[in-house]
């Protein structure tokens, strides 16, 4: 020790051990599969009634942004089968299946949308509509268009008013020809 080290303890030196395995040269890599596999396997499992494995296969898929993937898990969590039912989140599935091409889906999206938006209307409960609206007015349906236009315009079903994002919803369906979104333009702009 030198002289102003004089009284501490120098610290103790790591010791290393007298030996150390070596990794293995190769490591063996998990098969990687496409989407259309993973949905193929997911219908396999479907078919065997095993819903939960067809749902984490559907899932891998739709990971990948597969619109079939996409498709089935929208189903399974309509359903509720293999998964949480959740009848908003099969809807957003739905339609980020049908604005990647996928006409089942935009079709089975686009009854449930009018099968929903009719009941909910019925019960006057807007707030619980306003989520369905976005997600189909994203997905191209008409009618939900004009009512998410309409509701941010006004601030309904617990939507802040946006009236230029209002705006741009009811020109949008006005422009494809929707008859009510033409007069709900002139009464609000």
């Amino acid at each position: 020790m030198g002289l102003f080290d004089f009284g501490k303890k120098k610290p103790a030196q790591p010791q290393q051990p007298a030996y150390q395995p070596q990794q293995p040269a190769y490591q063996p890599q998990q098969p990687t599969y496409t989407p259309a596999q993973y949905v193929a396997a997911g219908h396999s499992l479907r078919n065997q009634q095993r819903w939960g494995d067809a749902v984490e296969c559907y899932k891998k898929a739709a990971n990948a942004g597969d619109p079939e993937g996409l498709y089935w898990l929208g189903s399974c969590v309509l359903t509720g089968y293999g998964a949480q039912k959740d009848e908003l989140l099969a809807c957003q599935l739905y339609s980020l299946a049908s604005r990647k091409g996928h006409q089942e889906a935009t079709k089975t999206l686009f009854k449930y949308l009018d099968a929903s938006i009719k009941d909910l209307n019925q019960k006057g409960d807007h707030k619980a509509m306003a989520p369905y609206l976005k997600v189909g007015a994203e997905a191209g349906h008409i009618q939900s268009i004009t009512l998410y236009g309409y509701f941010l315009t006004v601030g309904a079903g617990g939507l802040a008013v946006n009236k230029q994002e209002g705006y741009r919803w009811l020109k949008l369906a006005a422009d494809n020809g929707f008859s009510q979104a033409k007069e709900l333009l002139a009464q609000y702009y």
